[in-house]
């Protein structure tokens, strides 16, 4: 026993060592099996991701282009010749082959077909082909649905030349249907747009609608499956024909070295699978950087700690973390997106990113010293995230909403730029948070620009109904909400079938064109004016009682009757002012009964309700 005692003071800091040594090549060896099995879920993780990515991807491409698409049928439906055209049935000079060839050298579309239709389901008129005359009811049920709902249509579908992206939209006189206009594309546009992301395209009709496609468009077949994409490359029809075309239609992904091939199904009005588009990215263009370089460093530093002492231990792995931040800030740092480190109170750390945008600071600090918060550049627009939302601090509500998707629109030195924001959690002990800001400017002003064709007057230039529609609902709803004044005009032209029927619809033209644009030179910047009617105009007058809305439909009333350009004409109004809790319904019925009793009482006046 005296000896194992003597044996044991003598070596205790051998055998202190020894043991340590042991207990962590144990943890090492233990850690080293965890870090394998991280490492698949890791990878399994990555290529669920980009296969997610991919989906959202093609599936806002599809999106875009549906929009693209009504936004060209909706602005010919508009042409004020059309109506005429297809009443005389003489498309001699309609000029659409001007109009495709202009398309095709400007935008994406570069195989576009338009359609004529008469109400009874009659082709008219083919861009492509110089076939008309015969009826196609009996085989376009969704001409059928239109010509019955007479509302507007945008679907996939598969006709007799290829798949296709349509556009049907009615077209009326005076109140009836005379027509429809259909737009055809196709999806060759966003196989390019992918293959500018490193993904390569198969679109595979199903083989029940493949029976449908007598002249193929593109005349490329696997098996039974027509591929409905020119630029699908050999070796992936080769590839997917070698193992089997049904393994692959069914809609997720999958990971086959060297892809990662996912399908997305494309479904027609009935949400009926009609064909799938497969996407194939190599696995090789997707980064897993620094996988295995943390695996080999990790245990590495562990066989290295071994030989050494407690303290050397600690500076080391005090070394290695500080280099390890260093590492994940340069990835950070590398990013062309904008990541904010926060917390509940105050932001910790910014990438260089977010100095690419707010550039007149130097650095973080004197951000801070100035704004506070990157929400206090926020746009007060109500389609976008707010510094509060619903009574709650913007971070605090993402968190609450963390699987929904969300917009920022952020004001700098007049500069506007447009975000998708990601938020995630780093420490819940500490309450540190990651946010993500995605520049999605160009993208959204592209919207808007589609969003405008569709909400603007082509006679005045002005908004239409259905901008009407969309401004009144927002501005009643802030009007609610801050509690604050709502006025809204109503006016029209007296007389002014008498003014077509004697100087003809030229004039009448020119009549609403030169006082539309005397009115609009009177209202304010935060005013909206609509045209609503032949010769019906809406004005809305955010933060504006009655009162002062009723003195200025009277300046505008006088200074109309005194303009007396291109012919004199008075204009009747109705004025009300937004009470709370009320309709649009309920405030437009109240203020066009307010312009009926200025008709009745005599027109050239303004009335109040």
């Amino acid at each position: 026993m005296g000896l194992l005692k003597t044996l044991f003071l003598k070596y205790k800091i051998f055998i202190f060592i020894s043991l340590f040594i042991l207990v962590f090549l144990i943890i090492a060896l233990l850690y080293f099996e965890y870090i394998k099995e991280k490492k698949q879920e890791l990878e399994s993780n990555i290529y669920k991701s980009h296969a997610l990515s991919m989906k959202k991807n093609l599936f806002s491409m599809i999106e875009q282009k549906k929009s693209a698409t009504v936004a060209i049928a909706l602005s010919i439906a508009a042409h004020n010749d059309l109506p005429s055209v297809i009443q005389k049935k003489d498309f001699s000079n309609i000029g659409y082959k001007k109009l495709i060839e202009k398309l095709k050298n400007d935008t994406f579309y570069k195989n576009i077909w338009i359609h004529i239709i008469d109400p009874n389901g009659v082709s008219l008129y083919r861009s492509w082909t110089g076939k008309c005359g015969d009826c196609i009811l009996s085989f376009r049920e969704d001409i059928v649905n239109v010509l019955k709902t007479q509302k507007t249509t945008s679907l996939i579908s598969v006709g007799k030349f290829n798949l296709s992206l349509k556009a049907i939209v009615p077209i009326f006189k005076d109140g009836k249907l005379i027509g429809i206009v259909e737009v055809i594309s196709h999806l060759n546009s966003i196989s390019e747009e992918l293959k500018k992301l490193d993904v390569d395209s198969l679109i595979i009709v199903d083989k029940e609608n493949t029976k449908k496609i007598k002249v193929p468009f593109t005349n490329i077949y696997i098996d039974d499956y027509y591929i409905a994409n020119f630029d699908a490359p050999l070796e992936l029809r080769e590839y997917v024909q070698k193992r089997g075309t049904d393994t692959y239609l069914k809609e997720g992904y999958k990971v086959e070295n060297p892809y990662i091939i996912v399908s997305y199904t494309l479904r027609d009005a009935q949400d009926k699978g009609i064909a799938s588009y497969l996407m194939f990215k190599n696995i090789s263009e997707i980064s897993t950087t620094g996988l295995e370089y943390s695996i080999f460093k990790l245990f590495s530093l562990f066989i290295f700690l071994f030989m050494f002492i407690v303290i050397i231990i600690v500076i080391l792995l005090y070394n290695a973390n500080k280099k390890q931040k260093e590492y994940y800030k340069n990835i950070i740092d590398s990013s062309t997106d904008i990541m904010i480190i926060k917390n509940r109170k105050s932001i910790l750390f910014v990438n260089k990113a977010f100095f690419d945008y707010f550039g007149r600071y130097d650095n973080m600090d004197s951000f801070i010293a100035q704004h506070g918060c990157i929400s206090e550049l926020f746009d007060k627009d109500s389609k976008y995230l707010q510094k509060e939302m619903n009574g709650e601090n913007w971070l605090t509500y993402l968190l609450k909403n963390r699987g929904k998707y969300f917009k920022a629109k952020v004001i700098f030195f007049n500069k506007v730029y447009y975000f998708s924001i990601a938020t995630s959690l780093i420490s819940q002990k500490r309450e540190h948070y990651s946010i993500t800001f995605s520049d999605i400017t160009q993208e959204e002003n592209y919207k808007q620009e589609l969003e405008n064709l569709t909400v603007t007057d082509p006679l005045t230039k002005i908004g239409n109904r259905r901008h009407y529609q969309n401004k009144i609902e927002e501005e009643i709803s802030k009007a609610y909400r801050y509690k604050s004044p709502l006025s809204l005009m109503i006016f029209d032209i007296d007389k002014f079938k008498s003014v077509n029927d004697i100087h003809g619809h030229d004039i009448g033209d020119k009549v609403l064109i030169e006082y539309t644009s005397l009115v609009e030179s009177q209202l304010r910047n935060t005013d909206s004016i609509c045209r609503i009617g032949g010769e019906e105009f809406v004005i809305i007058t955010p933060n504006i009682k009655i009162e002062d809305a009723y003195a200025l439909a009277q300046k505008l009333r006088v200074m109309i009757e005194e303009h007396k350009k291109i012919i004199p004409i008075t204009v009747s109004f109705g004025v009300s002012e937004y009470i709370s809790g009320e309709s649009v319904e309920d405030i437009f019925k109240r203020v066009d009964k307010a312009l009926y009793t200025a008709k009745n009482g005599g027109r050239n006046k303004v009335v109040k309700a």
